[in-house]
């Protein structure tokens, strides 16, 4: 396993401030990776060169990307654009970065405090941009340069960053990158050739892409790849009631059987009736989440839409509140874990609606109309199954 380096020298080498080191070693960062570091330094980053990056999900590619993006807020105090293809990661990074400035923020007087907005669906702005991190959806990063460019904001731009820039390769919203690159390109042209004092930093990371070099080349950028991940991954497959791995397509085990879950079904007959009108791949879905749940595992199921999602924790959190997936322990374990659920339950039932007013969301009358009930609802009823759901609507 690769050793891990001290987060300190970087951060004093980027000019990050005391109070952001302290924010990130308060979610438990102590030391970077040391592909992390030679990143930043072996591509140029720290003196503002532009670089595409890739690097396996999970490896900690994001962090490279925040510190050049905290340097050029706080350091060199210039404004930097965020994009990121969906409105609930935009929400989710927004938050994030707002936590990581509040220490920072608290200690600076008002007109030296960094500030952090996001842009995404509806969201309206005013014609000069006062905020110094703008994190934007794709189509909103365009919208916000063309803003910057009316406003004669634009040299305060000091950098952007593009996460998941494979989605360049999307038949529906890739010439919206594409567009953005070429008009930071265009500009950056313009300047030098009337020999104007612009430089904006393009940092742009994907775990997926390819074509790399056409990718750094167009970017003018330099290029960086790293396999590293922190934690190993098998990646299987099921088809039938089997499990195979991926790489050698041999036969791991056979798939949990719902059948044999007789002893631990509250109700058997009821769950039969469900389970006969369901989809083999819903049959599938269901025994890796009893096989998961009852080794103690976490569960993430990814789906190609919103109201996927919301009718696939709707109908597990139904029928794991027909099966007993706990494993056994002592009566001191199983009264803790009674009262704990007693507690969450009233703590859920006495929220009359989820708030999702702070993300600037409404109820769509899309996910509304499926299945007659709003995806608020759905999340409070599923919730208390142990099942949750996250797309851009919550």
């Amino acid at each position: 396993m690769m050793a891990s380096l001290a987060f300190d020298e970087t951060c004093s080498a980027l000019g990050i401030p005391k109070e952001i080191k302290r924010s990130y070693e308060r979610k438990g960062l102590k030391n970077l990776y040391p592909w992390q570091v030679e990143c930043l330094n072996v591509t140029g980053a720290l003196q503002g060169n532009n670089v595409v990056y890739c690097a396996p999900t999970g490896g900690g590619k994001t962090l490279v990307a925040e510190l050049v993006l905290l340097k050029t807020a706080c350091a060199l105090r210039k404004k930097c654009i965020f994009v990121l293809p969906y409105v609930s990661l935009v929400v989710e990074k927004h938050h994030d970065i707002q936590r990581l400035l509040n220490i920072y923020n608290r200690s600076k007087p008002k007109n030296e405090r960094v500030h952090v907005k996001s842009f995404h669906g509806e969201s309206k702005f005013n014609r000069k941009l006062q905020e110094d991190i703008l994190i934007c959806t794709i189509e909103k990063a365009n919208t916000v340069v063309n803003a910057l460019i009316a406003s004669g904001q634009i040299f305060q731009l000091g950098c952007v960053i593009i996460d998941e820039m494979h989605v360049i390769g999307d038949a529906s919203r890739g010439y919206n990158l594409e567009i953005l690159v070429s008009k930071l390109k265009y500009l950056q042209l313009k300047a030098n050739s009337l020999s104007k004092k612009l430089h904006i930093q393009v940092v742009a990371l994907s775990a997926t892409i390819s074509n790399l070099p056409g990718i750094a080349a167009w970017f003018n950028a330099v290029l960086y790849q790293t396999s590293f991940r922190p934690v190993p991954l098998q990646e299987m497959i099921v088809s039938g009631n089997s499990v195979f791995d991926s790489a050698t397509v041999s036969t791991i085990r056979p798939l949990l059987s719902l059948t044999s879950l007789n002893s631990a079904i509250s109700n058997p007959i009821h769950l039969k009736k469900q389970l006969s009108t369901l989809s083999e791949e819903m049959h599938q879905i269901l025994g890796l989440c009893i096989e998961g749940l009852q080794n103690k595992q976490q569960i993430i199921i990814f789906c190609t839409s919103r109201n996927q999602c919301q009718t696939t924790a709707k109908l597990l959190s139904e029928l794991l509140s027909h099966i007993n997936t706990s494993s056994s322990g002592s009566s001191d374990e199983d009264n803790n874990g009674a009262d704990e659920e007693i507690l969450f339950r009233k703590r859920i039932t006495t929220v009359e609606k989820i708030h999702v007013e702070s993300s600037g969301f409404k109820s769509s009358s899309e996910s509304n109309k499926f299945a007659g009930e709003s995806p608020q609802n759905i999340l409070k009823k599923s919730i208390l199954n142990g099942v949750a759901f996250h797309h851009a609507g919550t």
